[in-house]
């Protein structure tokens, strides 16, 4: 895991923007065979126009109906948009009372969905959706919650080129 996290940090750092971070914090999520968690994945980032959106900027095995659903959420909307605001990891199971049925019929599935912040800056979710039988264990909540800090650095260090660019113009 720690190597992971060590190359996750080098790679993110060197992206310059939100579609190639999130693409790389994709494609290490799942090379990580250790991980039980990451067969359906989506990664939101908050909208360079409006930061109080998220903006669904990576996923793997969702279908086209849940995509189209979830491409633009607001900060406090549904379970993604409540991480975002609170900042704080949530873990529900299929049957919770708050997940929306799925837009295209498909059973419901657990989600365990991490903020991407740091310092109290949020900046973005990974939403995880478990199969049946796969439940997150310590460790990987663990390791999800250090990627989304080294996200949340990657974005500081977007954020930063962004306002050198619009200075510069």
């Amino acid at each position: 895991a720690q190597s992971m996290l060590r190359d996750l940090l080098k790679d993110a750092l060197q992206t310059g923007c939100r579609e190639d971070l999130s693409q790389t914090v994709l494609d290490a999520l799942l090379a990580a065979k250790f991980l039980q968690v990451t067969r359906h994945v989506g990664i939101f980032l908050v909208d360079p126009e409006d930061p109080e959106i998220l903006v669904l900027y990576a996923h793997h095995e969702l279908s086209d109906p849940l995509v189209n659903q979830c491409t633009r959420i607001s900060f406090g909307h549904c379970l993604c948009g409540q991480v975002a605001l609170e900042g704080e990891t949530l873990y529900v199971k299929a049957d919770d009372p708050r997940l929306p049925d799925p837009p295209d019929g498909s059973e419901r599935m657990d989600h365990l969905i991490v903020p991407v912040g740091i310092d109290g800056m949020q900046m973005g979710v990974m939403n995880f959706f478990l199969e049946e039988g796969v439940d997150p264990y310590l460790g990987d909540i663990d390791v999800l919650e250090s990627v989304g800090e080294i996200v949340a650095i990657a974005m500081q260090r977007i954020f930063m080129q962004e306002d050198l660019a619009d200075s510069t113009n």
